[in-house]
């Protein structure tokens, strides 16, 4: 019989590297990082960010990364390793979280889960469907130039200059979206710091002296991402977000990568009406799952 997990508080920093190697090895199997970039990033730069690991002949081989949401709320991604995939793993670490967070005061825990098994489990628990999150792509890339509204001029972030415009119109765009709503300049700052950051790709809409929209665009080794798109609420509908989507799609292209890919939510028609009509498709669907502790 196949020894139990043992669940233990994470300690980062001796376990940080087995923590990364699971999650790394854990997207080369299943296609998709089982933790949020948010969450990666505060391995080592989030004091909030709390740390489950499950052991099994003292090898990491699951991970819960715990953060608060506000007072009551928190929020839980999971990465277990293909070969401990069992509803009894399973439930003791949803068990596990539900714990952490309730002795933390937690009085509610949204679990972000993309693995069906993880998801089948979690309603199990007592966890219920809360919001889909669609993973859309793109193959052959449109060539014909973006056409922009009058008045528009699209330029290249100013790293030093541009980053006030970019938080408020971010934060006007997106209100109080879990992930991308209320940023701050320490958050736009950890962005801007990874290896991938490229001012060239964030492309800035400008109306006169007025941010009106941008592009923020991530190069991999063969794929590129619309990692967030932002238009100011007064210019929805006008079709400058289809414009810097386009635009976008050229760069990428002309940035010798074959295949874009962008996050957005399965109830936000005009933009799943959008990307449809310029040829994205639905790859996979992450979904959040919401119990109350």
């Amino acid at each position: 019989m196949e020894p139990a997990i043992e669940i233990e508080p994470a300690r980062f920093g001796r376990d940080l590297s087995e923590i990364e190697a699971l999650i790394e090895s854990v997207e080369g199997v299943d296609g998709h990082r089982p933790i949020g970039e948010r969450k990666a990033i505060g391995l080592t730069r989030d004091p909030k960010l709390i740390g489950l690991v499950g052991r099994a002949e003292g090898k990491v081989v699951a991970f819960v990364a715990l953060t608060p949401a506000s007072s009551e709320w928190w929020v839980m991604e999971m990465a277990i390793a293909p070969g401990h995939r069992q509803h009894k793993h399973y439930r003791r670490l949803f068990e596990a979280a539900v714990e952490e967070a309730s002795r933390r005061g937690g009085k509610a825990l949204r679990a972000w889960l993309f693995h069906p098994g993880l998801a089948r489990a979690a309603v199990r628990e007592g966890f219920n469907e809360e919001r889909q999150l669609f993973k859309m792509e793109h193959h052959g890339f449109i060539s014909a130039p973006a056409a922009y509204p009058p008045g528009i001029e699209v330029k290249a972030f100013r790293p030093g200059k541009d980053e006030p415009d970019l938080l408020r119109l971010n934060n006007e765009a997106f209100g109080i979206h879990p992930e991308n709503g209320a940023w701050t300049r320490d958050e736009l700052a950890l962005r801007m710091e990874r290896d991938w950051f490229d001012p060239e790709m964030v492309l800035m809409a400008w109306r006169g002296t007025d941010l009106v929209g941008f592009n923020w665009l991530k190069v991999g080794d063969s794929e590129g991402e619309i990692y967030v798109i932002a238009v100011a609420p007064q210019l929805q509908g006008q079709g400058l977000g289809r414009a810097l989507v386009m635009d976008g799609l050229v760069r990428l292209e002309k940035a010798g990568v074959d295949k874009a890919f962008l996050y957005v939510d399965a109830d936000n028609q005009p933009a799943l009406h959008l990307y449809r009509d310029l040829g994205f498709y639905v790859d996979h669907v992450d979904r959040s799952f919401v119990r109350f502790v």
